[in-house]
């Protein structure tokens, strides 16, 4: 397949728009300084024809993204006018990570102390389950298995396809799917997709007209009532910053509000939601210009800061992200902390909008300095944490980072997924005491913006799949068996998937990988800030000063906002929908986080995203109900940890679905993106019931469950 469009070209600076300037446009390794000089040969940024379908077969309805198979890697540059069919023969197996396969022997190796880490009494394995009703759906809430009912899907075409398919249960023909898989030449208007029928209900969940939000959305069951809640940031002068907590029940939702000292710290960018001192109540985490903050919470929706006695007392670092994961494995929950700088004047920033991308550069180039160093803190056997960022060999983190952790490879040891705004987004492996750093050699991209991950399984061939929200073409890196030597391997599908056609001029945000419609199948919800065609995006050479106001001319008149919803359509592929607009247009920052607002098994949306377009933007809250129509029930499992790492972040819960095994990753969140905490959902489709459901913990111990039946929540004891 022919590379991204962006390998070599100056990507929109998403993360630091907070006060609209830009990082230092450094290209990643083996990058090319000047557009077009990627090693594919590559000059109009643009795709290869060959790495998409042409044909549509209808003019109105659901937009067909393209289609979900296996991809052979060696598709790689066909003549630009040809059309490529899409071999499915290759196989891409699942590889055991191999420990040789890693670099020389690691030194530095950080010593914690072993730590001591308070375990539960025990060690027999427990789930408990809860029945209850059936969840509410469009069949009435009897609990039976639905058949969708809004078009069947066509069977794919088998003239290449080696693969096995699951029968589809409802397969049979739908004349109105418009194929969105494009030739290389042409973007597609999100405006002309159909709207995915999600409801503002922001009123009826706290909501306050005019307030000033934060970048954050924190998600998790503050109160321990059995439901999820969420908390944002409110933004006052005066330090009367508050954080207010939407907690709620069976009831109306109930609204706590408690204060945020921004004396010491003024929130920026990302929140996260975590319980960081073992008594099970979860803790929120923030990030900062001067640091981070941590704010211990008391099981009834509000919060006390602890940050003097958890983090090192200086904290010479500018904070975009705050990842809490146990990078040592003693059961104590370490940061991983993405750093930038504070932006530097509009004067300094020299931007360009063509006819598909944004090209920026700061004048004089940005040197690296301290705060810019992404950052280890580990917990030992003492507070506060201690900064293990040389021991663990963190590479300089560049303009703006963001990130997310996973177990790329499944060998027991949390990865980091860092994304450079303006820069190169790399994979770090953890070999247990300090990093290997991997880009380009594992299939990354030398240049992007870096908005947020998503992660999961989104052609169903068993291998993890992530998604980097940035500016322009979305790339969606598809695991493939990794080469001798490496720890994973990708390619980018997002051409195929048809992700590119529909955010080609997208500034995307905070990308989230669900069943949004409980077909069984995992679907992709990306947030899009401001979604700019070709001809908007002319005009202008500094979007900068431009959107600060000062300027005196909106670029964002007329832009739309529209988040981008891809529905799985059965085995065929994608369909593209766009979310109602927001309320005004700016590309900068847009946070979002998954819950089920209403209790009907489903999962909303709940965001933060700009309020005031053509000017310094602000934050406004929207509260989104998922209104699409159900295709299956649901059933949740609820995961509980021990020691210090009461959320057992680093579970998956898998079960098989319609003989496919879904995931659920449960890492947590370090702002944009990423998992969920102890809360996963399952839609079940057609099928009507999941089997061999079961967590595996973050030791490799795993816990069998009974099936997935609709409207059951499997409660789960770490051993």
């Amino acid at each position: 397949m022919s590379p991204h469009p962006r390998h070599s070209r100056r990507a929109l600076c998403g993360l630091l728009w907070l006060a609209l300037g830009c990082g230092e446009g450094a290209s990643g390794p083996g990058d090319g300084a000047e557009a077009g000089s990627d090693a594919a040969g590559e000059t109009d940024g643009t795709p290869a024809a060959g790495d998409s379908a042409t044909t549509a077969d209808g003019a109105e309805g659901d937009a067909d993204v393209g289609s979900v198979t296996e991809l052979d890697a060696a598709d790689d540059a066909d003549d630009a006018g040809d059309q490529t069919s899409i071999d499915s023969d290759a196989e891409l197996d699942a590889t055991d990570a191999a420990g040789d396969a890693e670099p020389d022997a690691v030194e530095d190796a950080i010593d914690d102390g072993e730590a001591g880490a308070e375990t539960a009494d025990g060690g027999a394995t427990a789930a408990e389950v809860s029945e209850g009703g059936p969840v509410d759906s469009d069949t009435g809430g009897d609990g039976d298995a639905l058949v969708p009912t809004d078009g069947d899907m066509l069977a794919p075409d088998d003239s290449d396809a080696a693969a096995e398919v699951v029968p589809d249960p409802d397969a049979g023909a739908d004349t109105e799917t418009a194929d969105l898989a494009q030739p290389a030449t042409l973007e597609i208007d999100p405006a002309t997709l159909p709207e995915a029928p999600f409801v503002d209900i922001s009123q009826q969940f706290g909501a306050v007209s005019g307030a000033v939000y934060g970048p954050c959305v924190a998600v998790a069951d503050f109160d321990g009532n059995g439901f999820q809640d969420f908390v944002t940031i409110v933004i006052a002068s005066g330090n009367k910053t508050s954080i207010r907590a939407t907690l709620l029940s069976a009831g109306p939702p109930q609204f706590v509000s408690g204060p945020f000292d921004t004396t010491v710290m003024q929130p920026n960018f990302a929140c996260a939601a975590a319980d960081m001192n073992g008594d099970n109540k979860p803790d929120l985490l923030f990030s900062g210009f001067s640091g981070a903050a941590i704010y211990l919470g008391d099981g009834k929706g509000t919060f006390k800061d602890a940050s003097a006695a958890f983090l090192p007392y200086i904290m010479d670092f500018a904070a975009f992200g705050i990842v809490p994961i146990d990078l040592d494995g003693d059961l104590d929950l370490d940061l991983f902390i993405p750093a930038g700088f504070d932006p530097p004047p509009c004067t300094h920033l020299q931007c360009q909008f063509t006819s598909s991308d944004l090209l920026c550069t700061l004048v004089p180039p940005m040197k690296q300095t301290i705060e810019m160093q992404d950052r280890v803190l580990i917990r030992g056997p003492q507070l506060p944490m201690v900064d293990a960022t040389k021991a663990w060999k963190v590479p300089a983190g560049g303009n703006q980072t963001v990130a997310a952790a996973v177990d790329i490879d499944d060998d027991g040891k949390i990865d980091v997924l860092v994304g450079d705004d303006m820069g190169s987004h790399r994979l770090l492996h953890n070999l247990g005491g300090s990093f290997a750093s991997y880009e380009q050699e594992i299939g990354f991209h030398p240049y992007a913006g870096a908005m947020g991950w998503a992660i999961g399984d989104l052609n169903d061939d068993g291998l993890l799949d992530v998604v980097l929200a940035e500016s322009g073409p979305t790339p969606v890196f598809a695991g493939v068996k990794p080469k001798p030597g490496l720890p994973a391997q990708f390619e980018d599908i997002g051409g195929q998937l048809g992700l590119w056609w529909t955010t080609w001029g997208a500034s995307a945000w905070s990308p989230h990988i669900a069943d949004f419609d409980l077909d069984g199948r995992d679907d992709l919800l990306v947030g899009v800030s401001a979604n700019f065609s070709k001809a908007q995006a002319e005009g202008f050479s500094n979007v900068c000063i431009a959107s600060r106001g000062d300027s005196g001319f909106d670029p964002f008149a007329g832009v739309p906002s529209l988040d981008l919803l891809y529905l799985r359509d059965g085995d065929k592929g994608w369909k593209g929908h766009k979310f109602p607009a927001g309320i005004a247009p700016h590309v900068v920052f847009l946070e979002q986080a998954l819950l089920d607002l209403d209790g009907d098994g489903d999962l909303d949306v709940v965001q933060t995203r700009p309020g005031v377009g053509g000017m310094m933007p602000v934050s406004v809250l929207r509260v989104l109900r998922n209104d699409l129509s159900k295709k299956g029930g649901s059933f949740r499992v609820v995961v509980r940890g021990k020691g210090n790492n009461q959320d057992a972040l680093g579970a998956v819960v898998s079960a098989t679905i319609g003989g496919v095994v879904r995931k659920r990753l449960l890492y947590g969140s370090g702002g944009f993106g990423g998992t969920a905490t102890r809360f996963a959902y399952f839609g079940l489709g057609a099928w009507g019931k999941a089997t061999s459901v079961k967590v595996r913990w973050p030791d490799g111990k795993e816990t069998a469950l009974p099936d997935g039946v609709p409207g059951a929540t499997y409660q789960a004891l770490w051993p």
